[in-house]
């Protein structure tokens, strides 16, 4: 415990200066626990006041507590803490904290969100796209997709590839060409039917590769092609083509929704988040400063950096080397969890602080400074 927690406070239920001696808890944000007389946890929580929450926990009367509520006071005999700043950091401590805390049971302890991820394994002779609910993979040829806000935008997402790309509704048949004619697609005449042989199998997967690169952030360009080609189909007067290209394109402008803003290939996925983090007195000045901390989301790690001035974090590439260069073992059980924290900020109506997908690249430092004086204020790095 007292390498996992900042501090702690061992407590005395008849401690008449109790209240009192529950004011070293500071009064910030972070993670409580609250532990019985041989340190097991009892509860452990996460608060927007730390001293605010202990002291409603181990203070109030029986009364307060309730018929149905256990009083703590007469178990909780120590107190532990970790102060955070930022919301992101204080729900990842609190995950961290629990999988220390219970190894084995600690989900029973943490609240987070359904993911669901869309997979593609192209080593499959009847490749197709659909929606599961892991996201790691260890074979190459096979991709993963995310993130979703919940599990209808990641059917609404394959639903967009199939319909751009003509794929194959009914992939159960692919591989029972026998049971084909039963298809209602196939008997409506709008699926390229390669279960029947109507599309040899180097064209469907060329349309399959498509779909994938669409799915990986391509769709934009490929977009902008297919109207190229609707518009020219047109000229000619090949208007059967041009319908079909323009129902394409019209698919394909689904995934511009913000829903898929933070949707790729999970494998070089790169999101970066920037929260402040606590003050820090500088010597010879009467104010604080206002530190930051940044993390870098990657499809298997969530990679945490040192609180820092806000200067240093002009210089983003150097920031984000250091933490990549730094060897992090990969705990496939986990990944699924970092990936649901992640999208719970994320898909928030309001999602606090920054949030910017770096797949492509990191922003200019004169972007990230525009952008860190729009969250935080022309002030954050002086405070007061």
């Amino acid at each position: 415990m007292d390498t996992l927690f900042t501090e702690s406070l061992d407590v005395d239920p008849n401690d008449a200066d109790l209240r009192q001696r529950l004011g070293v808890i500071p009064a910030r944000r972070g993670v409580l626990l609250l532990a019985d007389d041989s340190g097991c946890p009892v509860q452990l929580l996460t608060a927007a006041d730390l001293r605010r929450m202990a002291t409603a926990r181990l203070t109030a009367s029986d009364d307060a507590a309730g018929p149905h509520k256990v009083n703590l006071r007469g178990i909780v005999r120590r107190v532990a803490w970790i102060p955070c700043e930022g919301s992101f950091r204080c729900d990842l401590r609190h995950l961290q904290a629990a999988r220390r805390l219970w190894s084995k049971r600690y989900r029973q302890h943490v609240a987070l969100p359904k993911c669901h991820f869309v997979r593609i394994d192209l080593a499959s002779r009847h490749a197709h796209f659909s929606v599961q609910p892991r996201a790691v993979t260890d074979r190459p040829e096979e991709h993963v997709f995310g993130l979703f806000p919940n599990r209808k935008a990641a059917e609404r997402f394959v639903e967009i590839l199939v319909s751009a790309f003509g794929l194959c509704r009914r992939p159960d048949l692919l591989a029972a060409p026998d049971r084909a004619p039963g298809c209602p697609y196939l008997q409506m005449a709008v699926c390229p039917a390669p279960c029947v042989g109507r599309i040899g199998e180097e064209a469907y997967r060329r349309r399959i590769l498509q779909a994938v690169e669409a799915a990986s952030g391509g769709h934009r360009r490929i977009r902008e092609e297919l109207l190229g080609r609707m518009h020219e189909c047109a000229r000619f007067q090949r208007f059967e083509q041009a319908q079909q290209l323009k129902e394409a394109t019209e698919a394909l402008a689904g995934l511009h929704a913000a829903t898929y803003a933070w949707t790729a290939d999970l494998r070089p996925l790169r999101i970066l988040h920037i929260e402040p983090s606590g003050r820090i007195r500088t010597p010879g000045q009467r104010r604080t400063t206002q530190t930051f901390a940044a993390f870098l989301i990657r499809g298997n790690h969530i990679l945490e950096g040192p609180d820092v001035l806000r200067e240093r974090l002009m210089a983003m590439d150097d920031y984000l080397a250091d933490l990549e260069a730094e060897p992090r073992p990969s705990v496939p059980s986990e990944i699924e969890e970092n990936l649901a924290l992640v999208s719970y900020h994320l898909f928030r109506s309001k999602p606090k602080d920054i949030w910017l997908n770096v797949t492509d690249g990191l922003p200019s430092a004169d972007d990230l400074a525009a952008l860190l004086e729009a969250h935080f204020g022309p002030d954050s790095a002086h405070g007061s």
